[in-house]
C-alpha cells in the first residue's frame, strides 16, 4: 500500500505545483490587463458622414498597431454615433458605465457638443477630433480639441479671400449646428466691418442633400462668391454638383477640408469650367507631411488616406504617449497631455495649449487643374 500511497502523493504534490506555477505566471498578464488603458472612440460610422468615421477608426487602428509593437497595449473600444446629439449621448452612456473606459474620442462637432457638460459631470477626458465649433475647450477642464477651429478657418480662408480677391457682395450656405453657426457669426462680424454685403445666409440641416433652392435664391442675387461649410463629405459634393448643373456664375469657396482632397472629391471637379474654386488643406492632404503613414495605410487599405484617418492616429499615440498607455486618473490623464506641450502630429509639430487646443496649421488653397495649390 505504501508505494501507492507515496506515488499518489507524488502526482497530487506536482500537480498542485504546476497549478501554483500557472497562476503565478497568469497573474501578471491579468494585471497588466487590469491596468491598461481603455479608450472610448464616438465616430460617424454609418450615415452621410460615415466616410470620416471609417477614416478615423482606420487611422486609429494603425496607430494602435504600431504601439503593440513598441509594447504598449490599449483597448480602443468604438461606438457609431451616426453624426447625430441624441446618438452620441447613448453610446458614451455606454462607453462610461458598461464598458468602463478612461477617455472618450468623439468626432464631429453635431456629436461632441452634447457630450462637453457629461464630460465635466463625470470627470471624463474627452478629445475632441475634427470639431471646430466654438467654445470647447472653455467649457470643461477634461475637454482636448485636437481639430481646426471655426475661428482658424475664418482667419485661414475667408478673411484673406474677401480682402485679396476684392470681394464686394457674397452668400453664405451652412449647416445649422455648433460649427455652421459659428463660422457663420465670425463671417457676419467681418463682412460687416469690411462693408462687404453678405446678401444671403442661408442653413441647412446636417442631412440636407438638395440645395438647388438655396442656389436659386443665390443666383437671384448676383454675388460675387459663394461660400460654404458643410459637416458631411456628401453634402459637401452634393451642392458642388448642383452648383455646376444649375451653371451658377461666382467663385465657389468651401470652409473645410472636403474639396483638396481627391479621394473624397473624385472627378466631381474636372467638368467645371470658369469657375475659381477654393478650399482648404492640411500639410498631410498635399503629402509634405505624413508620407510614411500615407504609404503604410495605402498597403494596407488599398487607398490614399482621407484626410480624418491622420486626425484618428495621431489622437491614439498622443494619449499613448502621455500615458504610456496605463490607466489614471480623468485629471491625471489631461494635466499629462498638457505636460506634453508640443507633439509631432502627421501634420507637422503641434503645439499644445494650456487650454487644451491642439490645432494643426490650414492652408488656403485653389483646385488648379485638379490638384490643390497653396494661395499666397
Amino acid at each position: 500500500m505504501k508505494p501507492n500511497f507515496y506515488k499518489i502523493s507524488a502526482f497530487v504534490l506536482a500537480f498542485v505545483l504546476f497549478f501554483s506555477s500557472s497562476c503565478g505566471q497568469q497573474k501578471p498578464k491579468d494585471n497588466q490587463e487590469k491596468s491598461r488603458l481603455k479608450i472610448g472612440a464616438i465616430l460617424p460610422l454609418t450615415g452621410s458622414a460615415s466616410l470620416a468615421g471609417k477614416e478615423a477608426k482606420q487611422g486609429m487602428e494603425i496607430a494602435k498597431e504600431e504601439l503593440q509593437k513598441e509594447g504598449i497595449d490599449v483597448d480602443i473600444i468604438y461606438e457609431d454615433s451616426q453624426a447625430q446629439s441624441s446618438v452620441s449621448v447613448s453610446a458614451y452612456q455606454k462607453l462610461k458605465d458598461i464598458d468602463k473606459v478612461n477617455v472618450v474620442v468623439s468626432a464631429l462637432s453635431v456629436a461632441t457638443s452634447p457630450l462637453l457638460s457629461l464630460s465635466e459631470r463625470d470627470s471624463m477626458p474627452l478629445v475632441a477630433i475634427i470639431s471646430a465649433g466654438g467654445g470647447f475647450t472653455g467649457k470643461s477642464p477634461y475637454i482636448i480639441r485636437f481639430s481646426h477651429t471655426a475661428e482658424r478657418i475664418v482667419d485661414t480662408q475667408f478673411k484673406n479671400l474677401l480682402i485679396n480677391n476684392g470681394y464686394k457682395n457674397i452668400g453664405f450656405i451652412y449647416t445649422n449646428d455648433d460649427y455652421g453657426t459659428s463660422v457663420n457669426g465670425l463671417l457676419a462680424d467681418f463682412t460687416k466691418e469690411k462693408g462687404i454685403e453678405m446678401s444671403m445666409s442661408e442653413p441647412v440641416d446636417f442631412a440636407a442633400t438638395d440645395f438647388r433652392t438655396q442656389l436659386t435664391k443665390f443666383i437671384g442675387k448676383k454675388p460675387d462668391a459663394l461660400l460654404f461649410t458643410l459637416s458631411s463629405p456628401a453634402a459637401i459634393l452634393n451642392l458642388v454638383k448642383q452648383f455646376h448643373e444649375l451653371d451658377v456664375k461666382s467663385d465657389l469657396v468651401e470652409a473645410s477640408l472636403t474639396l483638396a482632397d481627391k479621394k473624397s472629391r473624385g472627378e466631381m471637379l474636372t467638368g467645371i469650367k470658369d469657375t475659381n474654386i477654393y478650399t482648404l488643406a492640411l500639410s498631410s492632404t498635399l503629402e509634405t507631411t505624413g508620407q510614411d503613414f500615407i504609404k503604410k495605410y495605402q498597403d494596407i487599405y488599398k487607398e490614399k488616406p482621407y484626410f480624418v484617418a491622420p486626425f484618428g492616429y495621431d489622437t491614439i499615440k498622443l494619449i499613448a504617449k502621455a500615458t504610456n498607455g496605463e490607466k489614471m486618473s480623468g485629471k491625471d490623464l489631461v494635466n499629462k497631455i498638457l505636460e506634453l506641450k508640443t507633439f509631432d502630429s502627421l501634420n507637422g509639430r503641434v503645439d499644445i495649449q494650456p487650454n487644451g487646443e491642439i490645432n494643426p496649421t490650414l492652408y488656403a488653397a485653389k483646385i488648379v487643374n485638379d490638384e490643390p495649390v497653396l494661395v499666397k
